[in-house]
């Protein structure tokens, strides 16, 4: 498996942030996806897809009521909001955008010059995620009819180039299917752009949204990354040690970092003036609840990643707590994208035979670690959230792992590599 110090030496070595199309650049496009191939991150649930009417109905409500293509207001600031969603004083809020919003709609004038008389227009991200598929088959059906007139011998020499760096797996089609989508999406974004003519964009997980960004920045709209999970400098999306500061056309203008946690070591490609701290009053207010709960120290949460691996482990760590009589509270979080596809007999047989709290998808999760002292999970927002809260995390060494080791290696976070390991230092933790 290749690290992400030798992905950099050949990235660096071959000059590759140098390739552009069109202007379009190449690598920065296929990065990401190149090195995620790499460290096999894309083990997703085999649970059996349930509920897929409401699923169904969902999305083309969505569709129909809110997407962008059909109400082109013009409006100063465009906030696109997280996928993750959560209670606030019985509301549903985003809680990386809700301080922005707050800002713009109930902050007395002036308090924030650059917000004083700016009026926002959300952009949810279910629309993103339409846009996603309708320009997915889009490319598929261009792929298949305008191949050779699009993918003309430049372009080809620069994606064999690209493959020639990386030989050891097929990038090709990977590459064309990214160029293709990211050039139907572009037109698709410049379009909604050009009519809304927003002066600013708030988004998360800029990684999903390149060619939002790339319209954004031809037509002089400011892109403002609130940051939305952790990053790590073991993985290729937001870590750009050799990159000019400023310099990459698929990246941000700025970006708020919620904790020094979720950006530890991570070399941004901005320069400083251009990374700022954002402690919102969201945040605050969920930390100064905690502080007022005790933690259950027999109580434990589990945060999914989304992978049958993990889920796996969990079972197999609550057949021994059950065996040995423990008495633990065992929470469970799965991830975001597992609510639409969760198997409810399997989750009831785990409520059923050994008593699993299941937190529901739009559940106030700070009120469980508020109260929940140990944290468990492979790689998550939630781990570093927690280590805000205080808790005591754990990192099981499953796939996708590698990312927290920084962590664990400076004892902020705790390395187990099975059920039997965790069970024993929490029993052992517990005694002290």
């Amino acid at each position: 498996m290749m690290n992400i110090n030798e992905f950099i030496k050949r990235e660096d070595d071959a000059n590759l942030f140098s390739i552009k199309y069109k202007n379009i650049p190449l690598w920065e496009l296929v990065r990401f996806d190149i090195f995620n191939a790499y460290i096999d991150r894309c083990q997703v649930s085999d649970w059996k897809i349930s509920e897929r009417l409401r699923n169904w109905l969902r999305t083309i409500c969505g569709l129909i009521f809110s997407n962008p293509l059909f109400f082109l207001s013009k409006k100063k600031t465009l906030i696109i909001r997280a996928s993750r969603k959560n209670i606030d004083d019985k509301k549903l809020v985003d809680p990386y955008t809700i301080d922005i919003e707050e800002d713009i709609l109930n902050r007395p004038l002036g308090a924030y010059e650059s917000h004083t008389d700016f009026i926002f227009k959300k952009l949810f991200t279910p629309n993103i995620i339409i846009l996603d598929i309708i320009t997915k088959y889009i490319s598929k059906i261009l792929l298949k009819v305008r191949k050779k007139s699009f993918f003309n011998d430049e372009l080809n020499d620069q994606i064999k180039f690209i493959c020639s760096i990386f030989p050891e797996k097929e990038f090709s089609t990977l590459i064309e299917n990214k160029i293709m989508e990211f050039y139907i999406e572009q037109k698709l974004y410049s379009f909604i752009l050009k009519y809304r003519k927003p002066e600013k964009i708030y988004l998360t997980n800029y990684i999903y949204k390149q060619a939002l960004i790339y319209s954004a920045k031809l037509l002089d709209i400011q892109v403002i990354e609130i940051q939305h999970g952790f990053i790590s400098p073991l993985l290729a999306d937001y870590h750009f040690p050799k990159v000019k500061k400023d310099s990459l056309l698929l990246f941000p203008d700025e970006f708020y970092y919620l904790s020094e946690y979720l950006k530890y070591k991570v070399d941004l490609p901005l320069s400083e003036i251009s990374i700022k701290p954002f402690e919102g009053n969201f945040f605050r207010k969920k930390l100064k609840m905690s502080k007022s709960m005790d933690k259950n120290p027999n109580s434990l949460l589990f945060v999914s990643t989304n992978t049958k691996e993990f889920t796996s482990f969990m079972e197999n760590f609550c057949k021994i707590s059950k065996e040995n009589k423990s008495g633990f509270k065992i929470y469970f979080k799965p991830h975001p994208f597992e609510y639409a596809l969760i198997d409810t007999a399997y989750i009831n047989s785990l409520k059923e035979n050994y008593n699993i709290i299941f937190i529901e998808k739009d559940e106030d999760i700070y009120q469980y670690i508020g109260k929940i002292k140990y944290v468990i999970s492979t790689y998550s927002t939630l781990l570093f959230e927690a280590l805000e809260f205080g808790n005591a995390i754990y990192t099981v060494k499953l796939n996708g792992h590698e990312s927290i080791m920084p962590f664990v290696e400076n004892n902020l976070m705790n390395l187990v590599n099975s059920p039997q390991e965790l069970y024993d230092s929490i029993i052992y933790d517990n005694k002290m």
